[in-house]
C-alpha cells in the first residue's frame, strides 16, 4: 500500500487528489491545523519533505468591445491551390442576453450564429448533421445499465425525425455564384459560403469553440461571449475543411485582441456567524481587505427559533482569492469566536486596478477548478509536493 492509500485509510477526513487542470496535487482537510498535523505525520512518520503552497484560483476571460473580421486565404499547400474566405464578428453578451436565449446550462455560456443562414431547412439539415457526428463519436462508448437500448433510441429518432431516414445529410441550399478566380491554376466559380458542405460550416465552428477556450490575457477560457459567422466565400475544387479550420483560428486569435479583453474572478457568498461586538471589525475588515461588499446582517436564529446565543450572521459577497487564509485571520480578529462559510456565486470583472496589477505579474496566479454549485464548509486546501529526504 502506497504512503497516500495508507494515509487517507487511516484519516478519512483527508482527501488527496490530482487537479487535471493544474498538474497539481492537493490536499484537502478539515481546517489549517488539519493540514499541519498531517505535515508533521509525513515528516516524521515517512520521512518525507513537505512544501506547501496556498491554493489557486480559476480565472475566466472575457470582452468589452465588439469587432467584425474578414481574411482571405488562396495559400498553395502540396503543389495544389486553396481557397477560403470568412467573416466573423464577436461580441460580449449581456444578462439579459443570456436569460432571454435560455443558455445557462453552458459553463461558458457562449454563443455562435451562423447570419448569412436564413433558411430554416438549412438549420435543420445542419442540425442533423451535427447530431450525427455526435452519434457517432457515442456509440463507440459502451452503454451503462441506466441508458436506454440503441433500438429504442434509433426507433424514436426515426420517428421524432423525419431527416433520420436519409442516408446522407447535405446542405439544401442552392449555389450562388458570385465571382470566378482566375489563376495559373485555371478558372473556378467562387460561391456564397451559405451553400457550402456541411463540413465546411463544422470546420468554423470547431475553430470557434477552440478559439474560446484561450483568451487572449493569460489564456484562461472566455466567456459571455458571441460569435457570429457573418458570411464567406468557397470554391468546390479548392476549398476543404482543414483550411477554412486555419483561417477561421487566425480570425479568433485577431478578433480577441482587438475586443478590449477583460479578466473575471470567481466571486462567493459569504456567511459569517459571530457574536455582535466583532461585526465591526469583521466588517471593516471584508470591506477594506477583502474587495468585498455588503449584502445583508441579521441576528442569527436557531433551527428551533429564537437567538443562538446573541450571535450576528453578516452575509458578504468576496473573491475567492481574497478567502484564502480567512479562516485563521477571522478567528484572529474575533478570538476564536466566528465561523463561516462560502458558496461559489459567479465569476466578475476584477476591476482595471487589479488586472493591470495581476498582468504586470501573472505568475502569482493558480488555478483550482470552480464547478457549480461550489459548496465550502470552512475546508482548507494546500498544495502540496513530496520529495525523499537526502540520507
Amino acid at each position: 500500500m502506497c504512503i497516500r492509500d495508507r494515509i487517507q485509510k487511516e484519516d478519512t477526513s483527508l482527501v488527496i487528489r490530482k487537479d487535471e487542470e493544474t498538474g497539481q496535487t492537493l490536499l484537502q482537510g478539515l481546517g489549517e491545523l488539519h493540514l499541519e498535523i498531517i505535515k508533521d505525520r509525513l515528516s516524521s512518520e515517512f520521512n518525507l519533505n513537505i512544501r506547501l503552497s496556498k491554493m489557486r484560483v480559476a480565472y475566466r476571460e472575457s470582452i468589452q468591445g465588439e469587432q467584425t473580421l474578414t481574411l482571405h486565404s488562396n495559400k498553395i499547400i502540396n503543389g495544389k491551390p486553396t481557397y477560403a474566405n470568412v467573416t466573423l464578428r464577436i461580441k460580449p453578451l449581456t444578462e439579459e442576453e443570456i436569460a432571454a436565449e435560455d443558455i445557462t446550462d453552458n459553463e461558458s455560456k457562449n454563443t455562435i450564429n451562423f447570419s448569412f443562414i436564413k433558411d430554416e431547412t438549412v438549420t435543420t439539415h445542419y442540425r442533423e448533421f451535427k447530431r450525427r457526428i455526435l452519434q457517432q463519436k457515442l456509440s463507440k462508448k459502451k452503454p451503462t445499465e441506466f441508458e436506454e437500448p440503441e433500438e429504442n433510441q434509433v426507433t424514436r429518432e426515426v420517428l421524432d425525425n423525419p431527416l433520420s431516414s436519409l442516408v446522407i445529410i447535405k446542405n439544401p441550399a442552392k449555389p450562388v455564384e458570385i465571382e470566378k478566380v482566375d489563376d495559373e491554376f485555371g478558372q473556378d466559380p467562387v460561391y456564397s459560403l451559405q451553400s457550402a458542405p456541411f463540413e465546411i460550416f463544422q470546420s468554423i465552428e470547431t475553430a470557434i469553440q477552440n478559439g474560446l477556450k484561450r483568451g487572449s490575457l493569460l489564456g484562461y477560457p472566455l466567456m459571455n461571449v458571441r460569435v457570429i459567422v457573418e458570411g464567406g466565400k468557397y470554391v468546390v475544387s479548392r476549398s476543404n475543411p482543414i483550411v477554412f479550420e486555419m483561417l477561421t483560428a487566425q480570425i479568433m486569435q485577431q478578433l480577441l485582441t482587438k475586443c478590449e479583453p477583460q479578466l473575471l474572478e470567481p466571486v462567493v457568498d459569504m456567511e459569517i456567524s459571530a457574536p455582535p461586538e466583532y461585526m465591526k471589525d469583521i466588517l471593516h475588515d471584508i470591506l477594506t481587505n477583502k474587495r468585498g461588499r455588503l449584502i445583508d446582517m441579521l441576528e442569527e436564529v436557531s433551527k428551533f427559533g429564537g437567538n443562538t446565543n446573541m450571535r450576528n450572521i453578516l452575509k458578504v459577497v468576496v473573491p475567492l482569492v481574497e478567502t484564502i487564509g480567512y479562516s485563521t485571520q477571522v478567528r484572529s480578529i474575533t478570538k476564536g469566536e466566528a465561523t463561516f462559510s462560502m458558496k461559489f456565486k459567479q465569476f466578475e470583472f476584477v476591476g482595471t486596478s487589479k488586472q493591470a496589477e495581476i498582468l504586470e505579474n501573472p505568475y502569482n496566479l493558480s488555478l483550482i477548478h470552480i464547478s457549480e454549485p461550489t459548496r465550502l464548509l470552512s475546508i482548507s486546501y494546500a498544495v502540496f509536493c513530496l520529495k525523499k529526504k537526502n540520507n
